[in-house]
């Protein structure tokens, strides 16, 4: 077999979605500190010869370019055409690009001419023809041509919809249009977009609801107002409403309800509402949970019962506890014990058990005589009662902990990954992180460890398709190893955005792009996307090359190969006796031009060629045993 590094993919932390030029498919490349770029098949198209700190991909023929902490541009035959003097520089985007220069920003076209002075305190990329800048700690909003649109004298400002920007000014938020002409007077002391047609206020300590002219909906009388909308929800924290700043940074912790309706807070307790203000449920509940399968519980006099999404109680409240509608069915608690019901109050399953957790593909987990396993829909017990904790199924598998140690069980039973593990969380787009001996990593469903257990803290987030690894105080930035786990993960976070309905759609619409012939195209299309990405943030990857013995009977150079985990390789090299004096001294000197393969579902370097500067070239192929 062949002798291949495996590199997994590595990027530093500040990376950001990486911009496939159209026509040109060029990516940066780095090898032993120089970056060069390599088309999409993965031949070297520059070679890696600028000692630099990054290159980007190429947007509009031009890529950026960092040497000597200083920015510039490069054309796609390697010319640089904009010289590196540039503090920050962005991406181009039709025809211009932001870049920093003297502390202060500006935008550039593509010869370099200043067509907007580096003047501003912060600047934005140009959307919807607008770029959003601050100018002595004032926010406004400039055009194409640098003419201030709306003008810097908001403390903050920010472009929500098709002409119209939500404002703070005095401490207050209204509404102005790109012409700045007020919409809604900045008055209130938080606003923001609620539902298609309504705006959320508050005033003096109480909510309430506009429209997007001003005019009141409800009075802003009640100590809290949660969404109608899934897309844009309401955050509330330790009982504390929070700014839209913080909104955006907690924006997964949601409340949210229904389309229609919107949960009110009057007097402590909770009702409903619909979007022309009108109680439809008046505020008489102690709570009223998100809805899960079209059920919300609620909670009156400490017993609770299930409302439906128009706000009918369709299940009393007569329970201890429960939990939502999960598959059909809610556990209840009564007289200590649990069961399950129907979502017509049927009982399903009867109230024997210490405890249960939903159901979840077909199993639920119920808890015997201080032990836990699982049960089918019909009460049988599928996988006996023996493990100290468990965890739903998902992907196939569950979680369980026996003896102090963790593992994965599937749906018969058996051990698939032996509990061995310290820690170990659920699968996430394939991966699951484990800890051993104090130290984590990451198994695939296999249980192979793609990533060894030798770092202090590791975070995943599937939603970026990367890892985060911490390792001698330092953070870096891991894909998910292989091509397959990254495009599962790309391509299932995409989907779900994709089939969403959107805010102005309608059903009919929505029913004839979502369906199953156009997910599958999607999916497709999505799965090509990602093999690109994968590709793209592979080869940004430093592979640091040093120039070891020379073997003068075999004529062989060996050179090490090493990258961030510390993998390391040993290459051959062959050159000539008579040329390896010549090749040792211009070893600092070399173009390294790779070419790149994705084999055994991951991307390797297939040869690399070495090229002298009198034009002498040696090329490095995988041998094989």
């Amino acid at each position: 077999m062949k002798n291949k590094t495996l590199f997994i993919v590595l990027v530093v932390f500040f990376i950001t979605t990486s911009n496939y030029c159209q026509g040109q498919g060029l990516f940066s490349a780095c090898v032993n500190g120089k970056w060069g770029f390599i088309d999409t098949n993965g031949y070297t198209v520059i070679p890696c010869k600028y000692k630099g700190d990054y290159a980007g991909d190429f947007s509009e023929e031009l890529a950026r370019i960092k040497i000597n902490d200083k920015w510039g541009f490069i054309d796609t035959n390697g010319n640089t055409v904009i010289s590196c003097k540039y503090d920050e520089a962005g991406i181009f985007s039709k025809e211009l690009a932001c870049v920093k220069l003297n502390g202060k920003y500006g935008f550039i076209d593509k010869t370099g001419k200043e067509i907007i002075p580096c003047k501003y305190d912060e600047a934005n990329d140009f959307f919807r023809g607008l770029s959003y800048v601050k100018l002595n700690n004032k926010w406004g909003f400039i055009d194409k041509t640098g003419k201030e649109i709306i003008p810097c004298k908001y403390d903050n400002a920010l472009l929500i919809s098709e002409g119209l920007v939500e404002v703070r000014l005095n401490g207050k938020w209204g509404y102005v249009d790109t012409n700045d002409n007020t919409v809604i007077p900045c008055k209130y002391d938080y606003l923001w977009d609620f539902s298609e047609r309504l705006i959320c206020v508050r005033l003096n300590g109480k909510w309430g609801l506009i429209d997007r002219v001003g005019n009141e909906i409800t009075p802003c009388k009640y100590e809290d107002v949660l969404s109608f909308s899934e897309m844009f929800p309401c955050v509330e924290l330790n009982d504390k409403r929070k700014t839209r700043n913080e909104i955006i940074l907690y924006k997964y912790n949601v409340w949210k309800f229904s389309a229609r309706f919107a949960r009110i807070k009057l007097n402590g307790k909770w009702g409903l509402i619909n979007e022309t203000g009108k109680e439809i449920i008046p505020c008489k509940y102690d709570f009223i949970s998100d809805p899960s399968e079209g059920f919300a519980h609620v909670i009156s006099n400490g017993k609770l019962g299930f409302i439906d999404t128009t706000g009918k109680e369709v299940i009393p409240c007569k329970y201890r506890r429960v939990w939502g509608f999960s598959e059909g069915f809610a556990a209840i608690k009564l007289n200590g014990k649990w069961g399950f019901i129907d979502t017509n109050d049927n009982t399903v399953i009867p109230c024997k058990y210490k405890g249960v957790r939903d159901f979840s593909e077909g199993l639920a987990a119920i808890k015997l005589n201080g032990k836990w396993g699982f049960i089918d829909r019909n009460d049988n017990i599928i996988i006996p009662c023996k493990y100290k904790s468990v965890r739903n199924f998902s992907e196939g598998l569950a979680r369980i902990k026996l003896k102090k140690k963790y593992g994965f069980i599937d749906k018969t039973g058996k051990e698939i990954i032996p509990c061995k593990y310290e820690w170990i969380n659920d699968f996430s787009g394939g991966l699951a992180k484990i800890k051993l001996n104090d130290k984590y990593g990451f198994i695939d469903k296999t249980g192979e460890e793609v990533i060894p257990c030798k770092y202090d803290y590791a975070v995943s987030f599937p939603i970026m398709e990367f890892i985060n690894l911490f390792r001698n105080s330092k953070w870096i930035a891991v894909m998910r190893p292989s091509l397959s786990l990254y495009a599962e993960a790309y391509v299932n976070n995409q989907i779900n955005v994709w089939e969403q309905q959107r805010e102005f759609e309608k059903t009919t619409e929505w029913q004839i792009r979502v369906n199953e012939t156009t997910r599958k195209a999607m999916a497709d299309k999505l799965f090509r996307e990602a093999k690109q990405k994968y590709i793209t943030y592979t080869v940004k990857q430093n592979i640091t090359l040093s120039l070891n013995d020379y073997d003068t009977d075999n004529e062989i150079f060996l050179i090490n190969t090493t990258n961030i985990l510390d993998e390391q390789n040993i290459w051959k090299l062959h050159v000539p006796a008579n040329r390896a004096s010549y090749f040792k001294e211009s070893w600092d000197s070399i173009e390294y031009s790779p070419k790149y393969v994705i084999e055994n579902d991951r991307l390797s370097i297939d040869e690399m060629k070495f090229k002298l500067p009198n034009g002498e070239e040696y090329t490095y192929k995988y041998e094989l045993f």
